[in-house]
């Protein structure tokens, strides 16, 4: 019977560990591939809001499939929580600079977290290669 090569224990080591990174970064950049596509819809929801008019009929949500049908008031300005239960007036034009500087951020994380991903797998790669030249 053949004794364990110590090498090749070590690259399958390795190769666990690595495939324990990848999961994790797929799991990552599946969140911020969903925030991603929430400040899409909340951009979508600011454009479509700017054409309602004043005294527009709304349905508003109140909880999980649950609405109320409401007037709508000056939609120019919007009320934005910064924190600690507190809201301040902002423009609809200064929300949109504020969630699309966010969705530039999360982009470019996004972008990272592919790069990171791509060396992994090409890491992930090597090990393989290393390991079918020691098996062979």
């Amino acid at each position: 019977m053949e004794e364990p090569n110590p090498k090749l224990n070590e690259l399958y080591a390795q190769l666990q560990g690595l495939d324990g990174h990848v999961k994790e970064l797929q799991q990552r950049i599946q969140i911020v591939e969903k925030q991603m596509e929430d400040l899409a819809g909340t951009r979508e929801a600011l454009s479509d809001l700017e054409k309602v008019k004043a005294g527009s009929e709304i349905i508003v949500p109140v909880a999980n499939g649950i609405f109320a049908k409401a007037s709508i008031g000056d939609v120019g300005t919007l009320l934005v929580n910064v924190g600690g239960s507190v809201t301040v007036p902002k423009p609809i034009s200064e929300i949109v600079k504020i969630i699309e500087t966010q969705a530039k951020e999360i982009e470019e994380g996004h972008g990272h977290l592919q790069e990171q991903l791509k060396a992994l797998f090409e890491r992930a790669t090597e090990l393989n290669e290393e390991i079918s030249t020691l098996i062979t």
